[in-house]
């Protein structure tokens, strides 16, 4: 028996299991809860000859309990993202929107793409932590933002108005993230082992001028250490920063933008470290005052210094040799 593409749909509540066997469409509803899942996935492993390869629509922490199963479970596993499912729904044609025809969708999709299904691997379980501590980071420094924001607009007020406590709730808040910021740090920069070579790709990416440590750990946490992608292009486009183009003979032609389908945490983290390439990275600094003498926006020319920093850091992993800021300077005499 050849593979058999599983189609996932994923909810809240529940996920919606679809397999085309022979000519006929199967269905399964489990709830999505680990223990169910186990039991259904073990159900359909005790199926004779059958080699499944599941297809899931990545959905944030509602698809993370199926994915983990599957991979557990030794299944073949693919995840395609929102953008690609409906694509391919349009490409079908497909006027039915229901939970079955969600599920039988993503395995369709596996049919058409048999040659071209990337397959998924679980991160170990550092990078894992990892990620979850730099999400609950981000979380906390947002509302630590949003407080310090609350307590500017409340000292507008005058003296006579303001309350004692209210300022003091203030300041407890703020200072409260503060510990809770420094605890977090403190346990990402003591989780990975100083022999792992996680360490060691961290001090090549901090070796790209205008890359800090929080911005490079990021990095290699939410790209599983950089090694999977084949290309910087490839590494640009996760991230959400590779240009895009439409254009096609006389009559279409758009102003290209970049790809804002990549990942939202490290666009904005690079989009940042530009800021201060643009002063220190002499390659960087040379792009954005050639981009700006052409009239560029500003805004423009910093995502082209963030496509460029990526490239350099996908450079420093791949030759395993720290950046050189002066090689650009040797290059133009």
């Amino acid at each position: 028996m050849g593979a058999i593409f599983l189609g996932i749909d994923v909810s809240r509540e529940k996920l919606d299991f679809a397999c085309l066997q022979g000519d006929v469409w199967q269905h399964q509803v489990v709830d999505n809860e680990a223990e169910a899942i186990e039991k259904h996935l073990q159900s359909l492993l005790q199926t004779d000859g059958a080699q499944w390869h599941a297809i899931v629509e990545a959905t944030g922490t509602y698809s993370a309990k199926i994915v983990y199963a599957c991979a557990q479970k030794g299944f073949r596993l693919t995840l395609i993202n929102p953008n690609q499912s409906a694509a391919f729904a349009r490409m079908r044609h497909k006027t039915t929107k229901n939970d079955r025809a969600d599920a039988q969708l993503p395995a369709q999709y596996g049919q058409m793409n048999q040659s071209d299904l990337p397959v998924y691997q679980l991160p170990d379980a550092t990078k894992t932590a990892l990620r979850q501590l730099l999400i609950a980071l981000e979380q906390i420094e947002k509302m630590r933002q949003q407080t310090l924001n609350r307590q500017h607009a409340y000292a507008q007020l005058s003296r006579a108005q303001r309350q004692k406590l209210v300022e003091s709730i203030f300041d407890a808040n703020v200072q409260n993230f503060d510990d809770q910021m420094k605890e977090l740090q403190a346990k990402i920069d003591r989780l990975i082992p100083p022999e792992d070579d996680y360490e060691e790709s961290k001090k090549l990416i901090t070796s790209v001028v205008g890359i800090g440590k929080e911005t490079a750990t990021a990095i290699l946490a939410k790209t599983n250490g950089i090694k999977k992608f084949g290309s910087a292009k490839q590494l640009a486009k996760f991230i959400g920063l590779a240009p895009t183009e439409k254009q096609s003979g006389s009559s279409v032609k758009s102003r290209g933008h970049i790809n804002k389908s990549g990942n939202k945490t490290l666009r904005k983290a690079l989009y940042c470290a530009s800021w201060s390439a643009v002063r220190f990275n002499h390659a960087c600094k040379n792009l954005y005052q050639r981009l700006r003498a052409k009239g560029k926006p500003t805004k423009l020319a910093l995502i082209a210094v963030a496509n460029l920093l990526v490239r350099q850091i996908y450079a420093t992993i791949k030759h395993q040799t720290p950046f050189d800021n002066q090689y650009y300077l040797k290059t133009i005499h």
